[in-house]
C-alpha cells in the first residue's frame, strides 16, 4: 500500500498554547495514530523557548524536525516570496504540506492545505499587531488562492471566507473542533478548591477566558460586573488569559470600575489550571466580538458551567441552546443577564446539562477523520 506523506507545521507548539495550539496539539494526538499508511513529518520552529514533548513523537509513522530559526525574519522572507520553502527546511518532499494556521510558508512541491480560524482581522481592521493582523491582511488573499484547499472551524469562518476572501466553496471543508476530555463535571469539589487556593483564586467567582485583546470586548464585562458587584460583595470576576494588546483597556475599565481587588487577572495558565478554574466558578461569561470557533465557553459547558455568551453567529452555531446570549455592545443587557444567572432562585440544572450534553457532540476523533478525507481526497 503506498504510503502518503503528510509535512505539517507545528511551529505554535513551541510557545504557550492559545486556540491555535490547542488545535493542533488535540488534533496531532489523535490524527497520528489513527493511520499508520500516513507518514508525517511535523515540523517545529521556534527561536526561544523549552522544547515540549508529546506522546506521538515515538510513532512510527513520525518524522519530528525542530529548527531554531528566527521566526519573523522568515516570515519576512516568505511575504517577498523568497526561498528556502517549507520542504526543504523540514528535510522532505511531502504529497501533501499542511499550514494549520493561514499559508504565510514559502511551499514548491505537491498539495497544499491550511487552516482558517478566523478573519477578525479583515472585519475589524483595527486588530492585531504587525504580525497577528497586518501581516495576514498583506498577504492572504494571494496565500489562499494558492492554496489547493482551506479547512474552516464553523460556518460561520466558511461564509466569511466566501464573502471577504471570494474562496469558492468547493475549495472549503467546514471541521468543527473537538473537545479535550480532561474538562467534564466536578468529580471532586473539595480537590479543585485545594488547587485553586495556591492560586489565591477567591472563593466565589465568574470567569471569563481569553487572550486579552480588543476583539475579547473584557472592558465591557468588568463594566458589567461593576452592577452586580454593588448586589453581590463576595463576588468576584477572575479573568485568565496571556496578557495582549487590550491590557490597557481592561485595566482602565478596573481604574475607572473600583474594583481593584474584586477583579483578578490571572495571565496565561496550564491546562490542568485552567480546568480547575473552570470547575470552581459560578458563571463563565465570554463578551466577545469576534471568534472563530470559541474553545472557552464550550469548555466551561464541558465542565458542567453555566455559560453566559455574546450574541453573534459562531457563538449560537457552536453553544446551541447551551448558554444565556446577551449583545456585546450592552453593559445594560450583559448586568441583566449577570443578576438573573446570580439569583440564589435560578435553577441552573437545566443549562448545566445542556453545557454538557452540548459539548458532547465535538469529538477530536471525528476531526482526524475529517482531516484525513481532506488529504486523501486531493490526492485521488
Amino acid at each position: 500500500m503506498r504510503i502518503m506523506k503528510i509535512l505539517f507545521d507545528a511551529s505554535c507548539l513551541m510557545k504557550e498554547l492559545t486556540g491555535i495550539g490547542v488545535y493542533v496539539r488535540d488534533l496531532l494526538r489523535e490524527l497520528i495514530p489513527m493511520d499508520r499508511t500516513v507518514h508525517y513529518t511535523v515540523f517545529m520552529n521556534a527561536m526561544r523557548g523549552p522544547v515540549p514533548r508529546f506522546s506521538w513523537e515515538n510513532e512510527p509513522n513520525v518524522s519530528l524536525v525542530r529548527r531554531r530559526i528566527p521566526g519573523r525574519a522568515l516570515l519576512e522572507i516568505w511575504r517577498r516570496g523568497l526561498y528556502p520553502s517549507i520542504e526543504r527546511l523540514a528535510g522532505c518532499r511531502p504529497d501533501v504540506f499542511h499550514s494549520p494556521n493561514f499559508l504565510y510558508q514559502k511551499s514548491r512541491r505537491g498539495l497544499t492545505v491550511t487552516t482558517i480560524h478566523d478573519l477578525a482581522f479583515i472585519k475589524r481592521p483595527d486588530y492585531g499587531d504587525r504580525y497577528s493582523g497586518r501581516y495576514h491582511r498583506d498577504t492572504l488573499i494571494k496565500n489562499l488562492n494558492r492554496a489547493d484547499h482551506c479547512i474552516v472551524v464553523s460556518q460561520t469562518v466558511r461564509n466569511d471566507l466566501i464573502q471577504l476572501c471570494g474562496i469558492p466553496e468547493e475549495k472549503i471543508s467546514v471541521i468543527h473542533h473537538g473537545m479535550n476530555s480532561l474538562f467534564a463535571p466536578d468529580d471532586n469539589p473539595s480537590q479543585t478548591r485545594k488547587n485553586l487556593d495556591i492560586n489565591q483564586i477567591p472563593q466565589q467567582y465568574i470567569l471569563s477566558v481569553g487572550t486579552v485583546e480588543p476583539r475579547k470586548n473584557m472592558a465591557l464585562l468588568i463594566r458589567a460586573f461593576k452592577h452586580s458587584a454593588d448586589l453581590f460583595p463576595d463576588l468576584h470576576l477572575v479573568i485568565a488569559g496571556k496578557p495582549s494588546s487590550g491590557m490597557l483597556q481592561v485595566e482602565k475599565a478596573i481604574e475607572e470600575s473600583g474594583l481593584n481587588n474584586r477583579v483578578y487577572l490571572c495571565g496565561y495558565v496550564d491546562l490542568d489550571t485552567l480546568v480547575n478554574l473552570y470547575r470552581g466558578s459560578i458563571a463563565a461569561v465570554f463578551p466577545s466580538w469576534e471568534e472563530g470557533f470559541g474553545f472557552p465557553p464550550l469548555e466551561a459547558a464541558a465542565c458542567g458551567i453555566p455559560v453566559l455568551a455574546s450574541d453573534i453567529p459562531v457563538h449560537r452555531e457552536v453553544l446551541g441552546d447551551a448558554a444565556v446570549y446577551f449583545q456585546p455592545d450592552s453593559i445594560e443587557h450583559l448586568d441583566v443577564c449577570l443578576r438573573r444567572q446570580l439569583d440564589p432562585g435560578n435553577d441552573i440544572s437545566i443549562r448545566r446539562n445542556a453545557g454538557i450534553q452540548r459539548a458532547s457532540l465535538y469529538s477530536w476523533r471525528t476531526a482526524a477523520h475529517r482531516h484525513l478525507d481532506v488529504y486523501r481526497n486531493l490526492l485521488t
